[in-house]
């Protein structure tokens, strides 16, 4: 009795110190001594659950910060790419009216290239103002209620913001619903979850051994009072075993530090 107590005390201090150990206690029976032993594996798997739960919010911190930070930088961004576009503007004024100046006809062909050069110098300031728009509406900094959101706008920030992940291994297919009323709910949440899938598509593109480009498929439809999103891709999809586990808290199947958070919706 005493050896079995023992063990029971000493695998209690150990696991103190080491929340990875198994909760498993190497002691078995019926009696006060087993109950005690039950009782401690009970303590320690709650122990490694919390434990796991400190890490995800934790985590969860750090993608509140990298929003707020995004959501200043891309404030800091917009500023100088509006006065660019606007005083590009203000150059293709200006060389439009030389070329109707009959004084200026010997710079024709000069000014057909600049105006060229400033459409695309337009273009791409545009670019930039369109990726700056979506990281400020998909960070909502401090944002947690709930409100009239439009969902079609929420996963074309999405797909903005996640762009870089997907561009060089899939194309994408958007078909969205342009009636689609607006939804009262979370879009914070609903962002996280929507870069989440638009990431782990590309992800599951990338690791699915097939030739590249693959293709993610967005869609939103209505029916009977619901919105339905539906995000699929080209991957190899769930193995069968694990698709009753998709929604375990904590479960991947990705390397440490891979895994993209599922926001509690």
């Amino acid at each position: 009795m005493i050896s079995r107590l023992q063990r029971v005390s000493d695998y209690l201090r150990r696991g103190e110190s080491d929340t990875s150990r198994p909760s498993y206690v190497p002691v078995t029976g019926n009696d006060e001594i087993g109950e005690m032993a039950r009782a401690v594996e009970q303590f320690m798997s709650e122990r490694q659950q919390l434990a796991k739960a400190q890490q995800e919010a934790v985590h969860t911190a750090r993608f509140v910060a990298v929003g707020q930070l995004a959501a200043g930088i891309a404030h800091e961004i917009n500023t100088p790419a509006q006065y660019i576009g606007d005083n590009l503007q203000c150059i293709r004024t200006v060389t439009q009216n030389m070329a109707k100046d009959q004084t200026c006809s010997a710079w024709q062909e000069d000014m057909a290239e600049v105006d060229a050069a400033i459409s695309e110098s337009r273009e791409g300031v545009k670019h930039i103002s369109d990726i700056v728009t979506s990281m400020k509406e998909f960070s909502h900094p401090g944002v947690t209620d709930r409100f009239e959101a439009d969902i079609n706008r929420a996963l074309e920030n999405a797909l903005t913001v996640a762009q870089n992940q997907w561009k060089h291994v899939a194309t994408l297919e958007k078909n969205f619903d342009p009636d689609l009323p607006h939804l009262l709910c979370d879009i914070g949440k609903l962002n996280q979850v929507f870069l989440n899938l638009i990431v782990n598509a590309a992800h599951a593109i990338e690791t699915s051994g097939k030739p590249y480009p693959g293709k993610i498929f967005v869609t939103t439809t209505q029916s009977q009072g619901s919105i339905e999103v539906r995000i699929s891709d080209t991957g190899t999809g769930i193995d069968k075993e694990l698709c009753e586990r998709i929604f375990d808290p904590f479960f991947t199947t990705k390397e440490p530090g891979k895994a993209w958070p599922f926001a509690k919706i």
